[in-house]
């Protein structure tokens, strides 16, 4: 009788297993390219990036000739290169243009100011970092303003140069940064504004707007 009423234990012990398992949820599978996939939507306006010569010769200096000299970061002829593939991933039609005057037939005209760029060091300058500052103004046909954002972009340089004892010979006035690092930084500065731009409420409604107008009645 003892044996019996072990074996009826056992296999009560068993079927509440088998029921608890599967009453748990299936867990799903998702990878992280399904979780990080971008939206390949385009905002439906024809653009015109104005790039002047006098934006691309652009540059920014920090430190002081009375220590060791300054560093020149040439900011605007970076920008030149790089801003105007990445921002056509916005726009349904991007063109480059000298000046604003010839915006053409253009919906909207992105125009860049460099408003800073500098070395941060860390502590003991055991990295510098490049830090690109720039206002963005975007106007439409009319030339009203529609939208207006300071974008930051930043690219950090962790092999500092050292002396024959292995001691950090980087100081804050004079600061060697490898061309890749403002490369770098300039081009996280475009994809900032990209991104930025491409969730702007003014010009997704604006692109709205424009699409609703060519829509025939």
């Amino acid at each position: 009788m003892l044996h019996i009423h072990r074996i009826f234990v056992i296999a009560s012990f068993l079927g509440a297993l088998v029921l608890s398992t599967a009453s748990q949820p299936a867990v799903s599978q998702i990878t992280p390219s399904a979780e990080t996939k971008p939206t390949d939507t385009k905002l439906a306006l024809k653009a015109a990036l104005v790039l002047t010569p006098e934006f691309c010769a652009d540059k920014a200096t920090q430190g002081s000739f009375w220590t060791n000299g300054k560093t020149k970061l040439f900011i605007g002829k970076g920008a030149c290169l790089q801003f105007e593939p990445i921002l056509s991933s916005v726009f349904s039609s991007l063109t480059r243009i000298a000046d604003a005057s010839a915006a053409g037939d253009a919906q909207v005209v992105l125009v860049p100011r460099l408003v800073n760029a500098s070395i941060k060091t860390g502590f003991g300058y055991s990295y510098a970092e490049v830090v690109v500052l720039l206002e963005w103004t975007v106007k439409d046909r009319s030339g009203k303003t529609v939208w207006f954002e300071t974008v930051e972009g930043h690219a950090k340089d962790t092999t500092p140069e050292k002396d024959a004892n292995g001691k950090f010979i980087r100081g804050e006035a004079w600061v060697v940064i490898p061309n890749h690092a403002v490369k770098d930084a300039i081009n996280d500065l475009a994809r900032q504004s990209a991104s930025k731009m491409a969730a702007s409420p003014e010009l997704q409604k604006l692109a709205a707007e424009a699409a609703t107008a060519q829509t025939p009645r």
